[in-house]
């Protein structure tokens, strides 16, 4: 997940930063040791390990920059936000941005103000600000709108 610079954050180092930005999958343990575990090649020296506390402390965050949540989500996951909307919010047919639900599977990028970022439509490359055709909102619905987990 996340391609090659993602993968390669692990390569030669410690694997924490790989872990600290794909933590979702460390919710089981035993996964991560039972999928690993036939590519061991050794343990370290008691002597010599780092507790995950004194790891961290020197790793950045890679979801510092993540937007604070509206308070009604309900929150199934921090990092990466995992989170769904409660049930109250779906009052009318239209559920607000700020009540809708996140699925997300890393941080999510950073767009500054004023900086150009680019999408790519059928092969050609765009300044997001100038993708041709008209501007328009439209109202739509989404098929497995992330609100059936309890069922």
């Amino acid at each position: 997940p996340g391609g090659r610079d993602k993968i390669m954050l692990a390569k030669g180092n410690r694997v924490e930063p790989y872990w600290n930005l794909y933590p979702q999958h460390l919710k089981n343990k035993y996964v991560v040791r039972d999928v690993l575990a036939p590519m061991k090649i050794g343990e370290l020296r008691k002597e010599d390990r780092l507790t995950n506390a004194e790891v961290l402390a020197n790793e950045p965050n890679p979801y510092a920059t993540d937007p604070v949540r509206h308070g009604d989500l309900r929150i199934i996951n921090h990092t990466p936000c995992n989170a769904e909307t409660n049930r109250d919010a779906l009052s009318t047919y239209i559920t607000p941005n700020d009540d809708f639900y996140v699925r997300n599977h890393g941080p999510v990028p950073v767009c500054v103000e004023g900086e150009p970022w680019h999408v790519s439509v059928a092969g050609d490359a765009f300044d997001a600000r100038d993708i041709p055709g008209p501007k328009e909102s439209v109202t739509v619905t989404i098929q497995c709108g992330g609100n059936r987990r309890g069922h």
